[in-house]
């Protein structure tokens, strides 16, 4: 939640912003998808970067984003898909990854066993002692 509080007391701004994307002949040469491009001014300074299009239209050419007040040359777009998707994603792979580990019944994993990770296949070892 720290993540997100930073966030949060964010400063807010209008890009300008391109798609670029892949042009496909077989769809009546249209872009069907591709980076979004934009570029922000914030305290005097001109910054770039880019992501993932997420359904913004390709003719759009202004886009809001977010930027962090204290190090502005990290931003991301100012919507749901910015803001929260990657937090919830990032909890719930968490979530899902403890709740397998701590709710495994115990004829599966028994309580006297350890599970270490390797470099090497299979990458996951379990050890009952």
């Amino acid at each position: 939640m720290c993540y997100q509080l930073c966030w949060y007391f964010g400063k807010t701004t209008t890009a300008d912003c391109y798609v670029k994307g892949i042009v496909r002949p077989d769809y009546d040469n249209t872009e069907t998808s591709g980076t979004l491009f934009y570029s922000y001014e914030a305290d005097g300074k001109l910054y770039e970067d880019y992501a993932t299009r997420n359904g913004t239209p390709i003719s759009q050419k202004n886009i809001e984003v977010k930027y962090l007040s204290f190090c502005p040359s990290i931003s991301r777009l100012n919507t749901f898909e910015g803001n929260w998707l990657g937090f919830i994603i990032a909890y719930g792979i968490f979530f899902a990854i403890t709740s397998i580990i701590f709710f495994v019944p115990n004829e599966t994993m028994p309580r006297n066993s350890y599970i270490y990770f390797t470099k090497q296949k299979p990458w996951v070892h379990m050890i009952v002692k």
